[in-house]
């Protein structure tokens, strides 16, 4: 059968390269600070939309945060997130994310 050349390149475009071009301009030094800033407020039970490669895990507080609950329609954001939580799981963290 044909290859869709549109299809396939939407398909590359959104599930291989938009994903990692959000994750390195999130994770730039201003936006960490303006999360630093905002995400500690965080209380109780968290629904985070487009949780993505998980930037925001580092700076909820224990003891405010009861529970984060990550969605990501991405699927490649997904597992940028599930391997960013196993490093940071493995070196000893102090929060627990479902």
């Amino acid at each position: 059968p044909p290859v869709n050349i549109q299809s396939m390149s939407r398909f590359l475009w959104n599930e291989m390269i938009a994903p990692r071009i959000i994750s390195f301009c999130c994770a730039q030094p201003f936006i960490t600070e303006q999360r630093r800033n905002i995400v500690p407020q965080a209380r109780g039970r968290v629904l985070e939309l487009g949780v993505g490669a998980g930037s925001n895990f580092p700076f909820y507080v224990p003891g405010r945060v009861s529970t984060v609950i990550g969605i990501e329609p991405a699927p490649l954001a997904g597992v940028l997130e599930r391997s960013r939580l196993a490093v940071r799981t493995s070196q000893g963290s102090r929060k627990r994310f479902w």
